[in-house]
């Protein structure tokens, strides 16, 4: 960028800003999954492609390095999807871009670049909805004053994508411009359809990493991109095993393994209690309710007092008047 005058020396000199950028060839990120993907994705109706596991770390490592750069350099992207990400192809190897940087904005301190706090000066309209709904994170809905880790829910968004060849919740009907759907399922933390469910062949810790992603808590994700890459490039975490290596920290975190045997022993627990339960309390009624119509069959069939009255006959008074004699 710079400025050029022309006619110096003139009355027609004028001075005039320029800006170069560099030219691109190739595709956005969604159009280049949809005609390089190569591993079919079913979602019901709705049938997508997607790219292999060695493409998708290809890409998201590129992605994770140009995201790193803003965020050492204080800046928030806010509309971060795979429209805005560009994928060169131009000869000279694969190349990621990121693209429309129109609503960044620099954090209060470029050095920090976790927690802090957007803006220096921010002059979009109060009260407006900053961003796209389909990969937007939960506090987004609710302030446009977000830090990089609203970046990080949108990097886990794209990851969903690269596995999946659509974004998280877009295989439901109910989310084509819908955007109270996207409030309830990105601000409620709803969990997208599992990764393992449709990508069998994908190593079972991609799930994790973007269920890490889309924490719908700020401070439960990943907190820069640098941290969003070490999965990608420490062989451990990219194993086949379900548990990472003990002790294996991602910076100022360690992914927990999944404990689904406490969760299902408590649940176990909860649900024979609850079954117990239900069973005395109709049982009580059961006993309660017969022990009240025995009762009432016991009134109903009580013997009632009897009064047993005896008539005597009277004999028809004498007549003395025809001479009869009177009986002894």
């Amino acid at each position: 960028a710079g400025e050029e005058t022309f006619n110096p020396g003139t009355p027609d000199q004028r001075d005039y800003p320029y800006m170069v950028m560099e030219y691109l060839e190739g595709l956005s990120l969604d159009e280049y999954i949809e005609k390089r993907g190569t591993v079919p994705v079913n979602h019901g109706k709705l049938a997508c492609k997607a790219l292999s596991p060695e493409l998708i770390v290809k890409i998201f490592s590129q992605l994770c390095a140009a995201m790193a750069a803003l965020g050492d350099a204080g800046i928030v992207h806010r509309d971060l999807k795979p429209e805005n990400v560009f994928v060169c192809e131009d000869g000279s190897g694969l190349r990621v871009k990121i693209l429309d940087l129109g609503i960044a904005r620099r954090t209060a301190d470029a050095s920090v670049a976790s927690g802090a706090t957007v803006i220096e000066r921010d002059k979009t309209v109060a009260g407006a909805l900053l961003g796209s709904v389909h990969c937007m994170a939960p506090e987004q809905f609710r302030s446009s004053s977000v830090d990089v880790r609203a970046d990080m829910y949108a990097m886990a968004c794209i990851l969903y994508c690269l596995c999946m060849g659509i974004c998280p919740h877009e295989d439901s009907p109910e989310h084509n411009g819908n955007v109270m759907f996207w409030i309830g399922v990105h601000g409620s933390g709803t969990p997208p359809t599992p990764i393992g469910e449709r990508r069998p062949d994908l190593p079972p810790r991609f799930a994790r990493i973007v269920a890490k992603g889309l924490s719908p808590r700020p401070g439960d994700r990943f907190q820069t991109a640098s941290e969003f890459l070490l999965p990608f490039t420490n062989p451990q975490l990219m194993s086949d095993e379900d548990t990472p290596p003990e002790g294996l920290r991602l910076e100022t975190e360690t992914i927990p393994p999944p404990t689904p045997s406490s969760r299902s022993r408590r649940s176990s627990i909860i649900l024979r209690a609850s079954v117990y339960t239900s069973l005395f309390i109709v049982c009580a009624a059961l006993m309660l309710l017969l022990l009240s119509r025995l009762a009432e069959m016991n009134r109903s069939h009580a013997p009632r007092p009897r009064l047993d009255v005896a008539i005597t006959p009277v004999p028809p008074p004498s007549s003395f008047a025809d001479g009869g004699a009177v009986p002894i």
